[in-house]
C-alpha cells in the first residue's frame, strides 16, 4: 500500500515538477515513528517516489525518527497545548490544560467500545490499518473491534 501511494504521489508531485525527481534534502524530509512497520512503510513510499539511479538502484532518503516517549506521531503529546484548541471548542472545555485528565481519560472510561474490551488501545491504529490485508489472520476479537468501533473511537 505504501509503495502504491508513493507511485501516486510521484505522479502528482514529481512528474508535475513540484519536487525534483532526484532526492534533494532542501525539498523534502522523511519522518516516521521508530516502529518497524512504520519505517518499512516510509522506505516503501520513498522507494516509489524517487527516481532510480542510472544503475537502477533505488534512492531512499534518510528517514528521521524520535524516541518513542517524545514521538508525537506515535503518541499524542498530551502535555502540549498546541493543536488542542479544536478539542477544547468541540467539547466545551474550559482550557487545554490537563486535557488528559479533563477529557481523554473520562472519554476512555465512559465511551470505550464493548467490542474492544479485550483489545489494548495501543493496537487500535494497527488493527484498523491491517484489517484489509487478507494475508493477516487477525484474531476474531481484534477483527470485531477493527471492523466497527475502533476506527470511530480512534478518530473521535
Amino acid at each position: 500500500n505504501a509503495f502504491a501511494q508513493g507511485k501516486d504521489f510521484k505522479k502528482r508531485y514529481v512528474k508535475t515538477g513540484f519536487i525534483s525527481k532526484r532526492f534533494l534534502p532542501s525539498e523534502i524530509v522523511v519522518r516516521s515513528s521508530a516502529v518497524n512497520r512504520c519505517l518499512m512503510s516510509a522506505a516503501s513510499f520513498t522507494n516509489a517516489l524517487f527516481k532510480t539511479t542510472p544503475k537502477d538502484h533505488s534512492i531512499v532518503p534518510p528517514i528521521y525518527t524520535k524516541d518513542a516517549e517524545e514521538d508525537g506521531l506515535l503518541v499524542p503529546l498530551l502535555t502540549c497545548s498546541d493543536g488542542w484548541d479544536d478539542v477544547v471548542s468541540r467539547f466545551n472545555l474550559s482550557s487545554s490544560a490537563n486535557i488528559l485528565q479533563s477529557f481523554l481519560v473520562p472519554m476512555m472510561k465512559t465511551e470505550w467500545p464493548a467490542e474492544c474490551a479485550t483489545v489494548n488501545a495501543a493496537l487500535f491504529d494497527a488493527i484498523v490499518s491491517e484489517l484489509p490485508n487478507k494475508k493477516i489472520d487477525m484474531p476474531a476479537n481484534y477483527k470485531a473491534c477493527a471492523e466497527g468501533p475502533a476506527k470511530e473511537f480512534m478518530y473521535k
